[in-house]
């Protein structure tokens, strides 16, 4: 490897990779060889195009990375979608979908994000109306079996915010999250990024840039995924057995968002069952740059591994249960003093 980057200087390699290359003559290799090989250009990341590949009619599993600051988002669904094809699930019945990272992101992960680079071209762009479309159009022909995992950032509603800030004793930030209720009352309920916009563009600051700068060109729950408009969707289907595991910060608010009508929680759905990485209250872990998977990413694939089953045929409180205790293994041993705390729901009819 240290012949590699000494080879920079008379091959056209990019500044990102002599870098890397560098760094890890200096600190001893972090990736095997052959992944150094694979460092693309930045340019390499693409989209697949839905006008030349419009949804497989056959897609029942749905992969979707909403996060693009770091790989570990990207990671999780290429490990799954590897995961069900070597179960026997065809490539036709998975979609999946991620946000390609800015060039800063990509500087910080980029050998992990130069490993994946080549699968992600066959993915969508993560925009939440989207991923909202394809879902109704699967849905509106009821499959026997719906699989959807959701990776990326989550936030809490404005109003908890306010809450959070006044027990504090902030009364500062407290006013500045009521003008923000005031103005854009949509952020008032828990939220999970998809960092690409319905135009196609990749929003780098997420929620609280995208609903000032866009709630007048498009409609604001097409923006991100939000309980009630997942809930609806999902609920299009009632006898299709639906399989729903979210990874990030708060997400079991997705369940129940605690906030009364009009909002609705996925266990208000028929036929589903709901994994998510922690409680509605709480934060979930490992989202950083140089980390391989998130901690309840990281986890719930290791289960998965030890499961030869698709997702229609599992049994999914028993993954949950397998899940939940190596989350918490992790967290043990790093020390978190906040668990996360994931969270289950089931009312699937058998």
């Amino acid at each position: 490897m240290c012949y590699l980057a000494g080879m920079v200087r008379l091959f056209p390699f990019s500044t990102v990779v002599a870098a890397f290359l560098a760094a890890a003559c200096a600190k001893g290799p972090q990736f095997p060889l052959e992944t150094i090989r694979l460092v693309p250009r930045y340019e390499a990341f693409a989209y697949r195009d839905e006008a030349f590949y419009p949804l497989s009619e056959k897609a029942h599993i749905f992969l979707v990375a909403g996060g693009q600051d770091y790989a570990s988002f990207a990671e999780e669904i290429i490990r799954q979608k590897r995961h069900w094809m070597d179960r026997g699930a065809l490539a036709e019945e998975i979609s999946c979908y991620y946000a390609i990272p800015s060039h800063a992101n990509f500087r910080r992960d980029a050998i992990q994000f130069a490993a994946l680079a080549a699968e992600l071209r066959d993915c969508y762009a993560a925009s939440a109306e989207r991923i909202y479309r394809h879902l109704r159009l699967v849905l509106a022909k009821s499959p026997p079996d719906l699989y959807l995992y959701v990776t990326g950032h989550g936030s809490p509603p404005v109003s908890r915010k306010i809450e959070d800030a006044l027990a504090q004793g902030d009364g500062n930030k407290a006013a500045s999250e009521r003008s923000w209720l005031t103005r854009y009352p949509v952020l008032d309920q828990f939220i999970l990024n998809t960092d690409v916009d319905p135009s196609g563009e990749v929003n780098y600051q997420r929620e609280r840039v995208q609903v000032p700068r866009f709630a007048a060109a498009w409609r604001p729950e097409d923006m991100f995924l939000t309980p009630t408009r997942l809930t609806e969707t999902l609920d299009m289907a009632p006898k299709t057995r639906k399989h729903v595991v979210l990874q990030g910060c708060y997400t079991g608010g997705f369940i129940d968002p605690h906030q009364g009508a009009p909002h609705r929680g996925l266990k208000t759905a028929r036929n589903i069952s709901v994994i998510t990485a922690s409680h509605y209250d709480r934060p979930s872990f490992g989202c950083s740059s140089g980390i391989d998977q998130t901690f309840f990413g990281q986890a719930y694939n290791s289960v998965l591994q030890k499961h030869p089953s698709l997702p229609q045929d599992l049994d999914w409180s028993k993954v949950y249960e397998e899940t939940e205790a190596e989350v918490g293994r992790l967290e043990v041993r790093l020390r978190n003093e906040r668990p996360s705390k994931p969270q289950y729901f089931s009312n699937l009819a058998f």
